[in-house]
């Protein structure tokens, strides 16, 4: 028989959509949908192909869950990868895609540079 060992601390992890941002591109879940460069260009405050991503995402995940008849409901989890040295109204327009396509409950992962043997260190402030 297998055992089975019932922690209490275990939560179940929600798949959420991952925005990384580099000094060139704005990337969600591997694909790159904008050009840093080119945010810079344009009067938007959110980021169109990112918000227009994130509604396709939320609609997929939320149509999963009423398939599944779990009874969860979407809490709107992303979670965000960035530099510190990307400027701020980067981030700015980054976070008003996510609320505007559904998701406003925002993690951060900074990428601060290399560590002592050259390894990437990352703090989630």
């Amino acid at each position: 028989s297998a055992l089975v060992c019932a922690l209490p601390w275990v939560v179940e992890l929600e798949l959420a959509p991952v925005i990384m941002i580099s000094n060139d591109d704005i990337i969600i879940n591997g694909v790159s949908v904008a050009r840093v460069a080119d945010l810079s260009r344009d009067d938007y405050v959110t980021i169109p192909a990112l918000e227009e991503k994130l509604r396709e995402q939320k609609k997929e995940t939320e149509e999963l869950h009423a398939l599944a008849n779990d009874g969860t409901a979407f809490k709107g989890v992303v979670n965000i990868q960035g530099h510190k040295d990307v400027p701020f109204r980067i981030i700015k327009r980054v976070m008003f895609s996510c609320q505007g396509g559904g998701y406003g409950n925002i993690n951060f992962a900074v990428l601060r540079g290399s560590g002592p043997n050259g390894e990437k260190t990352a703090s989630n402030p």
